[in-house]
């Protein structure tokens, strides 16, 4: 009987369907909870990669600034609270790069779990565990603020007790580096190009505190060399080069007017020039009249003696001088006009000397015509108290074939006005009033040295503006100490 109720319920099929479904609902529900719950964690792990990623940045800026291990850690410590993860899950620490350069590398792990509800039907655990990584290289040279880029000048050489702290970026140079004994370089990196190592005797080369230095062969680029502008002053440089100085005059005939104390010769002189002289109280009072244009051979003022020539002459006159002008008296005062001067304009010192506006073509001064005893090969030699070409409200145009020398604690103004309360500057008082005309040009050649415009020693020039018009300066630029 037992026997026989088994083998029927082997045999029977009814509710077979009611199991098959109760195990695949609960397949089903397992493998649905995996599916979601696995995407949740992607989404998670997503999540953490731009955690790590910006924590690994940020503590390798840090560290390459600071080369601390323990400032690393804290910003991105920083980093993860920010974007809500624990300090106990996240962790940084400076290990090799995975690229294989060489290079030391921040490494930045973030940690964190997402809980299993549904797929715990499946797997006999709570959580679903996330690691993920990023790496932040770190190059090999700190930014450089002190570059030596050509490659055969003398590169970095210190010497004199000199002392370079750079911290927080590199010293390089693309050829030598030399720190003799009882000078230091203190900075995380110091990149050289030649080929030996950098010569310190002494140890002079160290790293900052509580940071390491790095000492290494390589070859420096110019950061700025790509940068708007520079490209576009260097894109210059051919039009530059083109430059030419302008000619200098050519005056022929005149004669030379030499203004002192002996009346006679100095109006015979002036005669032949076609004008006409007063002489009051050491003060000679020039008048030309009936042309536009006057030439005279070299003009000089013997000491303490003042000129007025011209004064209310108009910007349609044209002075040419054969020679040069030489102030070495008290003072020297012209109007407007047009200047040809082939031999230079020198004062002496203590002079006063003024031109109105107009303009200047002013050829070089030459031993064989040297009255004022200045240095030779220069368009306009001044050792005078102050020195004045132009006015504050008519532009003026410079063609000087041979540059200037402003020599030790005088004033030259071109194209500006110099005034000291109401009265034009007669010395280089701090007091001097400088005003200046719009539209003035320049063109300035070299001297016989090379120089375009020497100053000594506490010496001024001031230029008026040039909008709208040239300045250009065929030359080397000479301001000495104090200048």
């Amino acid at each position: 009987m037992l026997s026989r109720f088994i083998r029927e319920f082997i045999r029977d099929r009814r509710g077979n369907i009611a199991i098959l479904s109760t195990v695949m609902i609960t397949s089903l529900v397992g493998v649905s909870g995996l599916v979601a719950e696995f995407g949740n964690g992607l989404l998670n792990r997503m999540q953490d990669q731009r955690i790590a990623d910006a924590a690994a940045m940020g503590g390798g800026a840090v560290y390459n600034s600071t080369a601390s291990s323990s400032a690393m850690s804290a910003a991105v410590t920083n980093i993860a609270a920010l974007n809500g993860v624990a300090s106990s899950n996240i962790s940084a620490s400076v290990v090799n790069s995975p690229s294989g350069d060489g290079n030391q590398a921040v490494q930045v792990t973030v940690q964190s779990s997402v809980p299993l509800v549904l797929s715990r039907t499946l797997f006999a655990r709570n959580t679903l565990p996330i690691s993920v990584s990023s790496y932040a290289e770190l190059e090999s040279g700190a930014p450089g603020c002190i570059m030596a880029l050509n490659q055969t000048g003398s590169g970095v050489t210190l010497s004199g007790g000199t002392a370079i702290t750079a911290a927080q970026c590199s010293v390089t140079s693309n050829n030598t580096v030399s720190v003799p004994c009882g000078t230091y370089i203190t900075t995380k990196q110091v990149e050289y190009y030649s080929t030996s190592a950098p010569s310190e005797p002494c140890s002079g080369i160290q790293a900052p505190t509580g940071g390491t230095l790095s000492i290494s062969r390589g070859l420096s680029t110019d950061p700025f060399a790509s940068l708007t502008a520079v490209t576009g002053a260097t894109s210059r440089l051919s039009t530059v080069a083109a430059l030419t100085a302008p000619s200098a005059p050519s005056v022929t005939g005149g004669t030379a007017v030499t203004f002192g104390y002996t009346t006679s010769t100095t109006q015979s002189q002036l005669s032949a020039d076609g004008c006409t002289g007063t002489f009051s109280s050491n003060i000679w009072t020039v008048t030309c009249v009936g042309s536009n244009s006057y030439k005279f051979g070299t003009i000089q003022l013997s000491g303490g003696i003042t000129v007025n020539f011209n004064l209310n002459g108009s910007a349609l006159n044209t002075y040419a001088v054969n020679g040069q002008v030489c102030d070495n008296g008290t003072a020297l005062h012209f109007g407007n006009g047009t200047f040809n001067i082939s031999g230079g304009v020198a004062s002496g010192g203590g002079s006063n000397t003024t031109f109105g506006y107009g303009t200047y073509n002013i050829g070089p001064i030459t031993s064989a015509n040297n009255p004022c005893g200045a240095t030779t090969g220069y368009s306009i030699y001044n050792t005078g108290s102050v020195m004045t070409f132009g006015s504050s409200t008519n532009a003026s145009t410079f063609n000087l074939a041979a540059g200037i020398d402003d020599t030790g604690g005088e004033t030259l103004v071109l194209g500006a006005s110099c005034t000291s309360g109401s009265n034009p500057c007669t010395s280089t008082s701090s007091s001097n009033t400088f005003t200046s005309a719009t539209g003035n040009t320049f063109n300035i050649g070299p001297a016989t040295n090379g120089d375009a415009l020497d100053m000594g020693g506490g010496a001024n020039i001031y230029l008026g503006d040039s909008t709208g018009n040239n300045f250009e300066m065929v030359g080397n630029l000479n301001v000495s100490s104090g200048g």
